[in-house]
């Protein structure tokens, strides 16, 4: 039941995430449409490959759209390894259209420096991987494969910039941006990519997704980058790393990655090290610059300490993320504890408000809250509220993991459960159970609605959820 429920959530979360895209620059838009219409492509549709390279956000619309229409339009998506590619399937003027609509539905781009800087990281990439392949005289073009690995990254800070510069700020390792992510938000961004990729009809794109760093054995073989998928995976995720090497405050780590694949794959790494040419990059950031005039600002930095003073322009949001994704008086009434709340101290004291105000206001119907008996081993109803139904009010041993709150206890991350109850005039139960106590566990706390409620609406309990357990913890000092 739970991996039902969670597979819901997602999809509720990735609809929201593809429906409101990355913002696009809509002056951009405008001129690329006014030369769409004059033809100014048609000879030359190479040349709008390279001039849409220029917002990336544009670039992914336009490819996403075409591949979602790619069956009244004769294409077979299925067979693309490079997203790219669908950009030479139709005739250039057909494209102003789906830009047309981009400028009409989305955002107009005004990028802070977090998020500036994770375009310039992936360009950075995807630039470096696409001249490695040309300098082997390969006809392959990692330009919109490389796009594609880093898709997920880009969505997930512009649809969550709170989180995410809370994450950037915190990282412990290169590597660890998809665990904060697994942590925080409930999925990763390869999940998210992949889930994306699927859904538009990429088959052939998936096998390159994967690892975020390079493996330690690839074949020592410039020839053979374009002749497996695995050869293009991993220039992929080198390039990938090699851009994290020039933000080592934000990667710790980095570099002695980097020096370790250096070693174990030398001219592969010789090769990524001398491509682009320093110029080259200076050459394309700068037109991408005039583009994004924003990328170009003084504010755009790599800086951590820049992030983290980001992040904490809200100093609620820096406590407790969570609350950034709640919606109408759940988000109110939470920032109104926490300011009530001594910094850096519990507050048992609101404990009540939270249970008798905000729960409710969240949307749920019940709670219960439990905690562990060291010496019976059992999880305790201490607190409930409501008229719960699908837990018991009683003792859960720890033995018996048939139980909600045991399952609950043990788990990684919150469960979310689905539940009929007969003879009540609900037809379902929405549930959503996790831990008190994140550093060291205590107990459990439950909270349940109408499974109607819970499937229909557009708000996301789950945050509300989240942000509440958060909260707990916070007033009883647990974390």
């Amino acid at each position: 039941m739970n991996s039902q429920w969670s597979a819901i959530e997602f999809e509720r979360v990735v609809n929201r995430i593809e429906s409101q895209w990355i913002p696009v620059n809509h002056q951009f838009g405008h001129e690329l449409i006014q030369d769409l219409t004059a033809g100014h492509f048609d000879e030359t549709p190479e040349r709008l490959v390279e001039t849409l390279r220029l917002d990336i956000a544009l670039y992914l619309f336009v490819i996403k759209e075409l591949a979602i229409r790619g069956r009244s339009l004769g294409i077979g998506v299925s067979t693309i390894k490079n997203p790219e590619e669908i950009l030479g399937c139709v005739p250039s003027r057909s494209i102003a259209s789906i830009i047309s609509r981009a400028v009409e539905t989305i955002p107009d781009l005004k990028a802070s420096s977090l998020l500036g800087d994770r375009v310039l990281e992936t360009l950075e990439a995807s630039i470096t991987a696409h001249s490695a392949v040309n300098r082997t005289g390969s006809a392959s073009t990692l330009f919109g494969i490389s796009i594609a690995r880093q898709m997920g990254n880009l969505l997930i800070a512009f649809s969550f910039p709170d989180e995410y510069c809370a994450m950037m700020a915190d990282l412990k390792s290169f590597d660890g941006f998809e665990l904060a992510c697994r942590e925080v938000l409930g999925f990763t961004p390869l999940r998210l990519t992949s889930k994306l990729l699927l859904r538009w009809g990429f088959l052939a794109t998936l096998p390159l997704l994967g690892d975020p760093a390079p493996r330690k054995d690839p074949v020592d073989s410039k020839e053979s980058l374009d002749q497996s998928v695995t050869g293009l995976r991993e220039i992929c995720a080198a390039s990938e790393l090699l851009a994290k090497t020039r933000r080592e405050l934000l990667y710790p780590g980095a570099s002695d990655a980097w020096s370790s694949f250096r070693e174990s794959w030398p001219s592969a790494a010789q090769l990524l090290s001398e491509t682009p040419s320093p110029d080259d990059l200076k050459v394309f950031l700068r037109e991408y610059q005039r583009v994004i005039p924003s990328l170009n600002s003084p504010g755009v930095s790599s800086d951590p300490m820049l992030l983290r003073s980001a992040s904490e322009r809200d100093p609620v949001l820096r406590q407790n993320p969570f609350i950034s994704r709640c919606q109408g008086g759940c988000r109110d009434n939470l920032t109104d504890l926490y300011h009530r709340m001594p910094l850096g101290g519990p507050a048992p004291e609101l404990l009540s408000p939270l249970i008798k105000n905000t729960i409710p206001i969240a949307g749920f119907s019940a709670v219960v809250i439990l905690t562990l008996n060291p010496d019976s081993r059992e999880l305790i109803p201490v607190l409930w509220v409501g008229n719960p139904q699908t837990i018991s009010i009683s003792p859960a041993p720890l033995q018996d993991k048939s139980l909600i709150a045991t399952r609950a206890y043990l788990a990684k991350r919150p469960l979310i459960w689905r539940t009929r109850v007969a003879g009540t005039p609900q037809r379902e139960v929405a549930s959503i159970s996790w831990i008190l106590g994140f550093s060291r566990r205590i107990g459990v706390i439950h909270l349940e609605m109408s499974g109607e409620q819970f499937s229909s609406s557009d708000i996301e309990y789950l945050y509300h959820f989240k942000a509440i357990c958060q909260a707990l913890n916070d007033m009883l000092g647990l974390n």
